[in-house]
């Protein structure tokens, strides 16, 4: 359909309307579906994943009392249907006092390699620069005169209910 009248336009702007209310039914009625589909999984997940966390603990807490059985270069307990494995990490940091007194401590011990400093354009900042400031700083902005096109869905479904 090419639009070449008002009265077109206002035909299409209701087809666009009927459109958009179709998928949205269409989209409410899988919606419906999937929390169904998602109740029933609940159902079988929750306790699974309950008794899954209850024997993993309990395995964890064996594995903390017989540590010494896991043995070798790689820490590891061989099981026929799995392996039970100690790994030591690097740590997590963690800060005994507020972060910028932390900053200021490594940098008056010479640490300035611990510090991570983000530097980045501040755009809705640079949106209120005037012309000649943008052009010095290399700055460009694009505008665009966007058209909006909305049906009026109230209006198309009620006309569709009638």
């Amino acid at each position: 359909m090419e639009i070449t009248s008002w009265e077109d336009a206002n035909k299409a702007l209701r087809r666009m309307g009927e459109l958009k209310i179709m998928t949205a039914m269409a989209a409410a009625e899988y919606k419906k579906f999937v929390d169904q589909a998602q109740a029933a999984l609940d159902d079988i997940k929750e306790p699974a994943d309950k008794e899954y966390a209850a024997l993993e603990s309990q395995i964890m807490a064996f594995a903390a009392r017989n540590k010494a059985d896991c043995i070798g270069k790689t820490r590891t307990k061989k099981l026929s249907f799995g392996k039970v494995s100690w790994k030591l990490t690097n740590g997590k940091v963690q800060f005994d006092l507020v972060e910028d007194m932390v900053i200021m401590n490594l940098r008056q011990q010479g640490h300035e390699d611990c510090i991570r400093t983000v530097e980045e354009v501040n755009k809705d900042a640079v949106l209120n620069l005037g012309e000649n400031e943008l052009l010095k700083a290399g700055i460009t902005i694009k505008r665009a005169d966007n058209c909006t096109i909305k049906p009026d869905l109230k209006k198309i479904q009620e006309e569709v209910a009638a």
